[in-house]
């Protein structure tokens, strides 16, 4: 079983969040904008 990150944060659900927000938005456009909010994402 995976293990819960100790943040508390679902990066894949983050993600999901960003892009239903901004269907036009580039893998990259979203690694950056979450890792501006404290989420560490790689592209």
């Amino acid at each position: 079983m995976a293990r819960k990150s100790k943040s508390g944060t679902n990066k894949s659900q983050e993600i999901r969040n960003y892009k239903g927000a901004n269907p036009a938005a580039s893998p990259k456009e979203i690694a950056e904008v979450l890792s501006k909010s404290g989420v560490s994402i790689s592209a």
